[in-house]
Order: structure tokens, then sequence, then C-alpha cells
């Protein structure tokens, strides 16, 4: 699957195998020096893919899948927010 920024928001599903987890996508940048795609799971962390030399964003991205409806309504039933660090 190719992730655009039309994906930022929605959730996506890494693979066809079972329980494979549910992520949301934060925010697709591909252009410039370090094209990345950030991605959010249900405890609220969140992780970051980077293209480099060994594998594009499209080549770390094939197996996954926009979430159905079903999985998007149990990602948000799970979902909680990571804790605020204010100093």
């Amino acid at each position: 699957m190719l992730i655009r920024k039309e994906h930022q928001g929605t959730c996506i599903v890494t693979s066809d195998l079972h329980d494979a987890p549910t992520l949301r996508v934060l925010s697709v940048y591909r252009e410039g020096y370090n094209p990345s795609i950030t991605v959010e799971s249900s405890d609220g962390h969140s992780d970051i893919l980077i293209s480099n030399m060994w594998a594009s964003l499209d080549e770390q991205t094939k197996r996954w899948r926009p979430a159905t409806e079903e999985e998007t309504a149990a990602f948000l039933a799970r979902y909680t927010p990571p804790p605020q660090n204010w100093f």
C-alpha cells in the first residue's frame, strides 16, 4: 500500500496476518532529505519509519492495508492518549 498524505489520521493494519497491529497514521513526509511516516499504536506509543539505503518507505509498508470499520472501532475503543510531560 502506498501511504500518502491523504492517509493522515486514518487507521491502517500492518499486514494480513492474524492479530496484526492496527496503527493510526500521524504524518507522511515523502519529500526532502529524510522521507518518513509516523504512526501511533492504541496505547499512545508513536514510532517513525524512515526511508534508508536498505529499504524505501514503499518497501517497508508493502504489507499494510486500510483498516476496516470494525478494526478502526476496536482501535478507538482501546486508544489511550500518551502522557503529557509538562514542566
